[in-house]
């Protein structure tokens, strides 16, 4: 087994073949349509017939996506922009399999639970946490019955290579 980590802007310079390729939590799905269908084609061109390629990115429906959207006031457009991604793939893979695995975050305190969030949302989004993002987060857990417990879940899109 040999590990490569490349950077998606310079896949065209790639020549080598792989029977794997996986795209984790790189956000393929934000990027635009021009960008994306480039980048699934330089990846079906560095994979070896029956290659697959495994893209893992987040699943909307899960209490971590509401509460960053619930942070950001924004509406969650993974579902919408996955579509598209899905669409991609199958037009340049001809196929196409989904995995969704449910997983929890287990925080042991609040506190912690908090600064994860504090972290995603200033560093991932680029966003000041604010006392507002606070009292929305404390809002948000006031319902839950274990408060500890966060949901999330990656989404796994599987394409082999023909």
């Amino acid at each position: 087994m040999h590990l490569d980590v490349r950077d998606l802007n310079n896949l065209v310079k790639q020549s080598a073949k792989y029977d794997l390729i996986v795209s984790g939590w790189v956000g393929l799905h934000y990027l635009d349509d021009v960008d994306l269908q480039n980048v699934l084609k330089n990846f079906q061109r560095l994979l070896n017939k029956k290659g697959k390629l495994i893209v893992i990115e987040g699943y909307y429906n899960t209490e971590y996506v509401k509460i960053l959207d619930l942070m950001m006031d924004t509406k969650n457009i993974i579902k919408e922009k996955v579509a598209i991604l899905k669409e991609r793939l199958i037009d340049v893979f001809g196929d196409l399999t989904e995995k969704i695995i449910r997983t929890n975050y287990m925080f042991p305190t609040l506190k912690e639970l908090e600064m994860t969030f504090k972290i995603e949302i200033q560093f991932e989004h680029r966003l000041k946490w604010t006392k507002e993002m606070h009292e929305k987060l404390e809002k948000f857990l006031a319902d839950k019955e274990d408060k500890l417990v966060i949901t999330e879940a990656p989404w796994f899109l599987i394409c082999e290579n023909r």
